[in-house]
């Protein structure tokens, strides 16, 4: 789950490159390559660096960063042998605004960006080539039509590239969009939220994750400790709420500030973090249906996990 260790210290100004070691690899480790700080060598726009994404590719990291002056996005060019790091663009504009999060749609062509601060999502479509980006637009809570942009934060693009997915905060709402695969470009197709038509598990949505399959959407919600599952129409996008896995109930544990959850590559399986229970929780995939079975729950310093404080980090 990238996402969790982007976040992991966010006024740090580094951020770290990683490369699997020969004896690491075996079990999955990682060894330290370099660190790439704010201001070192001539790189700019990573003050706070918030969330990262690496292009499909493999040829650009993206690094969203919110230092006090500006908000930003760093375009790194990626070594594919040692991981190493270029910088190669900063792009600074007062409307991708602070908070959120960024992600790069499955054919390389578009970068998005939430803005929880200004309730924004915005748009910019990526050279293929080089991985700079430039600008398209910025969607905004309440403008054109735009809804269950409150308090946004998690975002993701559908593996047919056809829609994109935000989930808002403070609304308690996942919103879709249809995606121009063209331009990148994007309109608003509707938002399911918390407590409407029978629509649960959504208080403080922070995170959501498509199944591989494109079958279905998951949302990891902070409030409701929860992971609401939902069905998707391949044809629109849009989405019908299915199921809620909730933090201790039928057994289900590790969903204490449920803040960021992906689906495993084979879509089996699906893992949720929980913040307060500083805790990975597992689930059962049926493939058929999306719906969810919990499986057990990995927690900090328990059943033989390390505590983060044991001097190896």
């Amino acid at each position: 789950m990238a996402r969790v260790s982007a976040r992991a210290a966010v006024t740090t100004v580094a951020i770290l490159s990683w490369l699997s070691a020969a004896s690491a690899s075996a079990v999955g480790g990682l060894a330290f390559v370099h660190a790439y700080r704010n201001g070192d060598m001539g790189i700019d726009g990573i003050g706070g660096p918030r969330s990262t994404a690496v292009s499909p590719d493999g040829a650009s990291l993206y690094v969203n960063a919110v230092s006090p002056e500006v908000s930003s996005i760093a375009v790194f060019r990626r070594d594919a042998g040692t991981g190493r790091l270029t910088e190669v663009q900063v792009v600074m504009r007062p409307d991708i605004c602070t908070g959120g999060l960024v992600t790069v749609s499955p054919d390389g062509a578009s970068v998005y960006l939430t803005g929880s601060s200004c309730d924004t999502l915005a748009v910019f479509q990526r050279d293929t080539m080089t991985g700079t980006l430039t600008f398209l637009e910025v969607h905004q809570q309440g403008i054109g039509g735009d809804d269950g942009l409150d308090g946004v934060l998690g975002v993701t693009v559908s593996p047919d590239g056809a829609n994109v997915y935000v989930t808002a905060v403070t609304e308690g709402a996942v919103a879709v969009f249809a995606r121009d695969s063209g331009t990148g470009r994007l309109t608003f197709v509707e938002v399911q939220k918390n407590g409407m038509n029978a629509v649960s598990g959504l208080s403080g949505a922070a995170d959501v994750a498509i199944g591989p399959d494109g079958q279905n959407a998951y949302v990891a919600s902070r409030l409701d400790n929860a992971v609401a599952v939902f069905s998707r129409s391949s044809v629109t996008g849009a989405l019908t709420f299915l199921q809620v896995e909730r933090e201790g109930v039928g057994g289900v544990d590790g969903l204490g500030d449920a803040d960021a959850v992906r689906v495993s590559a084979d879509g089996r399986h699906v893992y949720a973090t929980g913040i307060n229970d500083s805790a990975v929780a597992v689930f059962a995939r049926d493939v058929g249906t999306g719906f969810l079975t919990f499986v057990e729950v990995q927690r900090d310093g328990t059943g033989g996990v390390p505590p983060w404080d044991d001097g190896r980090c």
